[in-house]
């Protein structure tokens, strides 16, 4: 028995430009957590040797700029406090940097790790086959 490696491969576009989540009502583009432009970004805002020596808040602050510059790359149908929030970069950095926000941010952090919304279609030709 051998293990089909297309079962795993990533689509590195949709890693890149994102897939859609739907909260309620409303839809969230998330792009994959450590695409290269995450990677890119996280690099210069936060270099390596600074990350675990640098202030919670501060950390907290500059990852929710970087997810808001990188992964959360658009919504539809959000509002706040009862009005239509529409996507922006500012909107955007504001919900991802804010504390009362921490949830939401988590929630993208968890959608944006989910392998499995970011790899190529695959059909297991093998099965398909078998059953005919």
């Amino acid at each position: 028995m051998s293990f089909e490696l297309n079962q795993i491969r990533i689509d590195t576009q949709k890693q890149q430009d994102g897939v859609w989540y739907e909260l309620g009502e409303a839809r969230f583009l998330v792009a994959r957590l450590g695409n290269a432009n995450y990677r890119k970004i996280m690099g210069q805002k936060i270099p390596e040797y600074l990350r675990d020596t640098m202030e919670e808040i501060l950390r907290d602050r500059l990852i929710g700029e970087v997810l808001a510059d990188t992964i959360l790359l658009g919504w539809e149908s959000l509002t706040e406090n009862g009005a239509d929030l529409p996507y922006t970069k500012g909107n955007c950095r504001r919900l991802m940097t804010a504390p009362e926000y921490s949830d939401l941010r988590d929630l993208i952090v968890g959608w944006a790790s989910n392998a499995e919304k970011y790899r190529v279609a695959y059909k297991d030709e093998t099965k398909k086959n078998s059953a005919n």
